[in-house]
């Protein structure tokens, strides 16, 4: 008897993102343990995986998703107040090659039109790179496939239109009861809404190859003055977590209290070398999360 093939499970985030915390998120939730706050701000949200997946473990009861790339913040806000309309222009949009390249060349200043290009070419390009990733299954694929060639990872093979709608109505939902909210903005203006008992997680380009992932270098200068814009943030009592690549910077940095560096045992990330051995930053001591 034929059976239809089941539906993937609909993904916490709908943008794959190189680095993405998915998996790291049920041990950060395990390690919060009866940590609760009013609210997370998440500056560079990227894929937001972290901020989402807090908010559905009921760690805390508000998400603020900030992003300065206006192609990931307008996703976000469209995702976030336009949710039926990004699901209704995904659903009629054909996954080839050639809307591959007719997004990859678009310019637009359209929230929605922004949103939708974003979300087609992260689930189509390799790791999820908007602006640096190449098609999925190569250029030619399709004159491949026609003439009998296997394609193992063909344009579509990561664009599931019902488990990514699934995904959007979620956070369309969250969106209408006041728990989700996406800013353009830079990670210092969005680090000012913080709660004094929110939490502020930051998960910036890292030291080695953001320039390879995010297409701009952020230097060393930029890596100096976000420590102390999180330095900052942690001095009026806001809850401050980091991600990082373990470098000798970033341990200088954040070697001075209220921060304490955690080398996390569990694998996440991009990289699983120890050369790629990424750190935790908290305003927490060795014994975990304070309860608040």
């Amino acid at each position: 008897m034929h059976q239809e093939p089941s539906m993937p499970p609909v993904p916490l985030s709908p943008l794959r993102y190189p680095g993405g915390k998915t998996r790291f998120v049920p041990h950060l939730v395990e390690w919060m343990g009866e940590s609760r706050y009013s609210s997370v701000v998440e500056p560079f949200c990227g894929g937001a995986s972290v901020s989402l997946g807090l908010l559905r473990a009921g760690i805390v009861r508000r998400a603020i998703l900030g992003d300065a790339d206006h192609l990931l913040a307008h996703f976000w806000i469209a995702a976030t107040t336009m949710t039926d309309d990004l699901i209704e222009y995904m659903q009629s949009e054909p996954v080839t090659v050639a809307r591959w390249k007719h997004w990859k060349n678009l310019d637009s200043e359209d929230i929605l039109t922004n949103a939708m290009k974003t979300l087609f070419l992260n689930r189509t390009s390799f790791s999820g790179l908007i602006r640096h990733g190449s098609v999925l299954g190569g250029i030619d694929q399709e004159a491949k496939m026609a003439a009998g060639v296997k394609v193992a990872y063909p344009v579509g093979c990561r664009f599931n239109k019902d488990s990514l709608a699934e995904s959007l109505r979620r956070i369309g939902q969250w969106s209408d009861q006041g728990r989700v909210i996406a800013v353009h903005c830079d990670y210092r203006d969005t680090l000012g809404i913080v709660e004094m008992d929110g939490l502020a997680y930051l998960d910036p380009p890292y030291v080695e190859k953001s320039d390879q992932l995010y297409g701009k270098l952020f230097g060393e200068d930029c890596h100096r003055e976000m420590a102390r814009h999180a330095y900052r943030t942690a001095d009026t009592g806001t809850g401050v977590t980091i991600s990082y690549d373990d470098v000798p910077l970033i341990r200088e940095l954040y070697a001075d209290i209220p921060f304490h560096v955690h080398e996390p045992k569990w694998s996440y990330g991009m990289g699983k070398t120890k050369s790629s051995r990424e750190l935790l930053i908290t305003t927490t001591d060795e014994n975990g999360f304070e309860p608040r």
